[in-house]
C-alpha cells in the first residue's frame, strides 16, 4: 500500500507547472521541500540559483530571464520526488505598461506563451485606441500576435454632414458688386469661397464661423444665402444631400455613373474574339473620413475629391483592334486634410470642369426651310 501511494505522488508531481519570467528580471520561486538538484532544459534562456535557508523546510529558487523563449526544469527533491516546471521567458512589458497607463490607466498588458501579447481593460476614451496600438508596435510588440480583449466606456460618434453642390455664375455675381472671383461681399451676404477659382481648377477650404449672414434678424444661414444667390441668378443648387456615418469610417457621395469599357481582346477556345470589360466610374465623387480629436467638438476630416469625364479628343483613344478602341478619361484628384469644429461650415471652392452645350429650337417644317427658316429658329449656348 505504501508503494502505491509513493508512485501516485511521483505521477502527480510530474504534471508541469507554468512559470512566467520576463527578460532581464529576477523571479523567486518558493518550493515546499528541500531541493537536491535542478536540471535545466535550455541554459541559454535562464539562470537558476538556490537561496539557502537552512532553518526553513522550504527552498527558494532564484530565476533570471536571459532571452525570450520557453524551456523546462526538472527539480529533484531530497525525498527523491520530482517536480517539473515549464518556464516561459517573455518580453519585458513593464516600461510599455507604464507608458500606456499614462494615457489610459485601466489597461493591462500580459503575455500568453512565448509569442502572444494580450491587452485587456477598459478604454475611457475610444479615440486613444489607435495611439495605444501604435505605441505597442513601436515598442516591439508584434501586431500579428497581439490579442485585443479591451472594452470601451464610449462608442464612436455619429457624423452627419450636409452637402450642397452649387454652381456659381461669376459674371452674374459681378452685378451684385464687390465680387472677387466667386467671393461675394454686399450688404446682404458675406460669402467667401475662393478668390482664385475663376482662373482654373482650384480647391481650398475655409472654416467660416458665421457664413452667409442673410439678414440681421435671421442670423447665420447657409441655406438662406444659397437661396438668395439662386434668386439673383448667381448660384444654382445642383444637388443637396446628407451623409451619415460613424467616425473613422468613410462616407461617400457620387454624382455621375458607371460605364463598361473594353480593356483587352482575347480569343476563346473556338478562335472567336472575346472582349474583356471593366467597370469605370465617371463624374464627381466626394469621400469624407472624419474622427473627433482629443479636444472636444473638433474634428479631423480627410477629404478626397475625384472628378472624371470622357476625353472628347478621340486622338487619345487606345486602339485594341481594327474596330475596337478604349476612350480616354480626364481626371482631377484632390486629397486634403482640415480641422473643423462641430457645426462649422466648410466651403470648398473650385471649378472642376466646365462644359459648353449648344441648344437649337425650331418650328417644325418652317425651321427647315433654307434661309427663311432662320426666322423660326432660336439658339442658346449653356
Amino acid at each position: 500500500m505504501k508503494k502505491i501511494i509513493w508512485l501516485l505522488s511521483i505521477c502527480l508531481s510530474l504534471f508541469a507547472d507554468d512559470i512566467v519570467v520576463f527578460e532581464n528580471e529576477y523571479k523567486v520561486l518558493e518550493l515546499e521541500k528541500k531541493v537536491k538538484k535542478i536540471i535545466v532544459g535550455n541554459q541559454e534562456l535562464i539562470n537558476i540559483s538556490l537561496l539557502n535557508e537552512s532553518s526553513s523546510p522550504k527552498t527558494l529558487v532564484k530565476l533570471f530571464g536571459k532571452k525570450s523563449g520557453n524551456t523546462s526544469i526538472l527539480v529533484v527533491y531530497r525525498d527523491e520526488t520530482i517536480g517539473d516546471f515549464h518556464i516561459y521567458v517573455n518580453q519585458n512589458l513593464g516600461y510599455l505598461q507604464k507608458m500606456i497607463n499614462t494615457i489610459e490607466p485601466n489597461l493591462r498588458l500580459s503575455k500568453v506563451g512565448n509569442t502572444s501579447t494580450v491587452i485587456s481593460g477598459t478604454f475611457n476614451d475610444p479615440h486613444q485606441k489607435t495611439k495605444i496600438m501604435n505605441l505597442l508596435v513601436s515598442g516591439g510588440v508584434d501586431a500579428a500576435t497581439l490579442m485585443d480583449l479591451t472594452q470601451t466606456k464610449k462608442v464612436n460618434k455619429m457624423i452627419r454632414t450636409k452637402l450642397y453642390l452649387v454652381e456659381v455664375n461669376n459674371n452674374k455675381a459681378k452685378e451684385l458688386g464687390g465680387v472677387t472671383g466667386i467671393g461675394i461681399f454686399s450688404e446682404y451676404t458675406n460669402l467667401s469661397i475662393n478668390p482664385d477659382s475663376i482662373t482654373g481648377a482650384t480647391f481650398s477650404g475655409f472654416l467660416l464661423d458665421h457664413t452667409a449672414k442673410y439678414t440681421a434678424s435671421t442670423g447665420a444661414s447657409v441655406v438662406g444665402t444659397l437661396k438668395f444667390l439662386e434668386e439673383k441668378g448667381v448660384a444654382t443648387i445642383l444637388d443637396d444631400t446628407v451623409l451619415i456615418t460613424t467616425e473613422e469610417n468613410n462616407a461617400s457621395f457620387h454624382v455621375g455613373g458607371e460605364v463598361y469599357i473594353p480593356i483587352g481582346l482575347t480569343q476563346n477556345s473556338t478562335g472567336l474574339p472575346t472582349i474583356q470589360l471593366e467597370e469605370k466610374e465617371y463624374g464627381l465623387r466626394l469621400t469624407l473620413k472624419t474622427k473627433f480629436m482629443e479636444k472636444d467638438d473638433f474634428m479631423h476630416m480627410d477629404i478626397q475629391i475625384k472628378d472624371s469625364e470622357f476625353d472628347t479628343n478621340h486622338e487619345h483613344d487606345v486602339k485594341l483592334g481594327e474596330n475596337t478602341s478604349v476612350p480616354s478619361f480626364i481626371s482631377k484628384n484632390i486629397d486634403t486634410d482640415i480641422v473643423a469644429k462641430s457645426q462649422q461650415v466648410i466651403v470648398l471652392g473650385g471649378r472642376l470642369h466646365t462644359e459648353e452645350l449648344n441648344y437649337e429650337d425650331k418650328v417644325p417644317f418652317l425651321g427647315d426651310i433654307p434661309l427663311f427658316g432662320e426666322l423660326f429658329k432660336s439658339k442658346k449656348t449653356m
